[in-house]
């Protein structure tokens, strides 16, 4: 009977040693090979760039950076309450201010979402009309955040689609 026990145990820990199971697939994603297919698609490849306005990244802070750097607010309050808001008030700030960061990230995360849908609705079969619409949108959209981008920071890289080298990292060109 211990033989058998033993055997079962055995065969029970070798079987049981296969990992597998920790290669799980994201369910709240879509692969980029299986997006773009559908005119659902498109429309919620639009409605991302939209929700992305709402983001932490661009909603929580970003209008004050506009406004407490300018004439148009004050921070406000003591000294040592949120000290980033004085030092965007007295362009002490420096580039890794999680605020000014942030807002760069934010708005070229929107970028990257308007260049994806810029570059690819083209290619899906779907009502002229709501294509049309959805590239305007987008390049609507896309204009905005090169807007905020250059009242806040000046020159920055343009990237007018997806780079073929995947080459994100371009320097600014000084004129």
């Amino acid at each position: 009977m211990k033989k058998i026990l033993f055997i079962f145990a055995s065969v029970m820990v070798l079987g049981s040693c296969n990992d597998d199971y920790l290669d799980t697939s994201r369910e709240d994603a879509i692969p980029a090979e299986a997006f773009f297919k559908t005119s659902d698609d498109a429309v919620a490849s639009v409605n991302a760039i939209y929700a992305n306005l709402r983001s932490w990244r661009l909603d929580a802070f970003a209008p004050l950076i506009l406004s407490i750097s300018s004439d148009d607010a004050e921070k406000g309050s003591s000294t040592g309450d949120a000290s980033f808001f004085s030092d965007i008030n007295n362009f002490t700030y420096t580039p890794s201010a999680f605020i000014i960061n942030d807002y760069w990230q934010g708005q070229f995360f929107g970028v990257n979402l308007t260049n994806q849908s810029i570059t690819n609705i083209p290619g899906i079969t779907m009502d002229e009309a709501l294509k049309t619409r959805l590239i305007a949108e987008a390049r609507f959209l896309r204009a905005q955040h090169y807007f905020n981008l250059v009242r806040t920071f000046g020159g920055v890289p343009i990237f007018d689609g997806l780079p073929a080298d995947k080459n994100y990292n371009i320097p600014k060109k000084f004129c």
